[in-house]
């Protein structure tokens, strides 16, 4: 009798602890709807959001915290909560949106890849200064997009960040970058001139291919790798010096 009393009591613990970590599964995947912003997202393990999705139009603010309600069907219980800190932005979150500028006032961390790809009326974008990683094709084909400074913090630009925008004509480079990937600015038509801070040691493959306007290129002496046609069809550039670090050069 004993013994199965505590084998009953066993079973129970058991099933209350698999109870518990199921309800936690489900509560991080339950999708929220900031109306305000018309934004959803989840809520992460370290209690801070993750933007999913975003339809809104023209000018968008995205706050340092946002509330919502759970999506669910007209039998789950509603749920509500409030000021959750933003500190991501998904992959694809605003692809194709019709958003014309966005202000990041946020802790932002990362920018997930092609999360504004396809953004053909955004022009500015105001990042955060806790930005720390901008993704693959994170603002590819944004043909608008004129001008972007990226802060300091970030150590990597993703391949294709910004290739395909064909407006840019400035970007400011911090010198906590250290790797810019491949494709990272190809095909910018109007980017003018590129300033490398002493922090960058590697520029990827076709990093900088066809940007049709520039001119001047600064290659800072930290420089050790220049991946294949970097700088290849690059009809305007007067000319460029290789530092002495560079050790490894594509084809």
């Amino acid at each position: 009798m004993k013994k199965a009393l505590a084998f009953l009591i066993l079973f129970v613990l058991v099933l209350c602890a698999f109870s518990v970590v199921l309800g936690e599964e489900e509560r991080e995947q339950t999708k929220f709807i900031d109306e305000e912003h018309q934004i959803m997202f989840i809520i992460l393990e370290d209690k801070t959001a993750e933007i999913l999705d975003c339809r809104a139009k023209g000018e968008l603010t995205i706050p340092a915290k946002i509330s919502g309600y759970n999506i669910g069907t007209s039998s789950d219980p509603e749920i509500i909560v409030e000021k959750i800190p933003v500190s991501r932005i998904s992959e694809y979150a605003f692809m194709n949106s019709n958003v014309t500028k966005v202000k990041i006032n946020c802790k932002l961390k990362e920018i997930g890849k092609n999360a504004f790809y396809g953004c053909h009326i955004l022009t500015s974008v105001k990042l955060p200064k806790t930005l720390t990683a901008i993704g693959e094709g994170a603002f590819d084909s944004c043909p608008e997009l004129k001008s972007i400074t990226i802060p300091d913090g970030v150590k990597s630009i993703g391949a294709r960040a910004f290739s395909n925008c064909k407006s840019l004509k400035k970007i400011t480079i911090p010198d906590s970058v250290t790797c810019i990937m491949e494709e990272a600015f190809a095909y910018c038509d109007s980017l003018k001139e590129i300033i490398l801070p002493d922090s960058v040691t590697s520029l990827g493959d076709y990093a900088f291919y066809s940007c049709q306007a520039l001119k001047s290129v600064h290659l800072p002496d930290s420089l050790s790798t220049i991946g294949k046609n970097t700088f290849s069809d690059c009809p305007g550039l007067e000319g460029m010096t290789i530092p002495e670090s560079v050790t490894v050069t594509g084809d």
